[in-house]
């Protein structure tokens, strides 16, 4: 019988965290992505079975609170479960347990199913895939795009090799580390980041370059786009 929860135990490194010892975004949103790929894997969704079925999923958007900082030897428990789709959307909500059992952080994903060959999003997963039945609904955050006036150039970022992974473009996770990198030092060093939307909306191929504009938001927050020619790449919110 399929397990609805799937756990992991880790433990931050240095390499994970930031200058002030912090973990960073990225860093949780890469643990979350593998305790998720290993609880598909646990039910027989692997990579294989993607590959033979034409199939693949595809991150839409993702939202991470932090309640607790989080540093350097932390010992931290993921727990994820996901969600029966609603229509083509699939729900994941992945909880960041401390050594005390309180939430640390918490982690909403919705990923859509696709066709690889066409791209198009199928309504329905192929019966060979073999998904067990899931609970209707999880825990979730709100995952509202909030636009600023007036945005600013931010710099260009490129799809380099290290950026992306299998897939040729350029991992979901690697934009968090956009988004930090494009806020404003002096925050990011005496301020830890409460909150991270990302909405992605085209992928980034590898060598492709995209344009950021950075714009600041009501309530210590911003906003984040970027652009390859005329096409939008990704969104984001950050919060202090």
């Amino acid at each position: 019988m399929a397990e609805i929860f799937h756990e992991k135990q880790i433990v931050l490194s240095d390499c994970e965290c930031d200058l002030n010892g912090r973990v960073k975004p990225g860093s949780l949103l890469r643990h979350v992505q593998r305790v998720s790929t290993e609880h598909c894997d646990a039910w027989g969704l692997t990579a294989q079975r993607f590959e033979q079925t034409g199939t693949a999923f595809l991150l839409s958007k993702v939202s991470l609170h932090v309640t607790e900082t989080m540093g350097i030897g932390a010992r931290l428990r993921l727990v994820t479960r996901p969600a029966a789709p609603r229509r083509a959307v699939f729900c994941r909500f992945t909880e960041v347990l401390d050594e005390q059992g309180r939430s640390a952080a918490s982690v909403d994903s919705r990923w859509i199913l696709v066709d690889r060959k066409s791209r198009r999003i199928l309504r329905c997963a192929p019966a060979e895939l073999g998904f067990p039945e899931l609970p209707e609904s999880v825990p979730s955050h709100t995952l509202t795009m909030r636009r600023a006036d007036g945005v600013q150039p931010a710099g260009a970022v490129r799809a380099s090799f290290c950026r992306c992974d299998v897939n040729r473009h350029m991992n979901n996770a690697e934009y968090a580390d956009v988004v930090c990198d494009a806020l404003p030092g002096a925050w990011m060093e005496k301020r830890p980041l409460r909150g991270l939307t990302l909405a992605y909306h085209h992928e980034l191929a590898l060598e492709q370059s995209m344009e950021l504009a950075l714009g600041t938001l009501p309530d210590d927050g911003f906003y984040l786009s970027g652009t390859c020619g005329e096409q939008l790449i990704f969104e984001a919110n950050a919060w202090f």
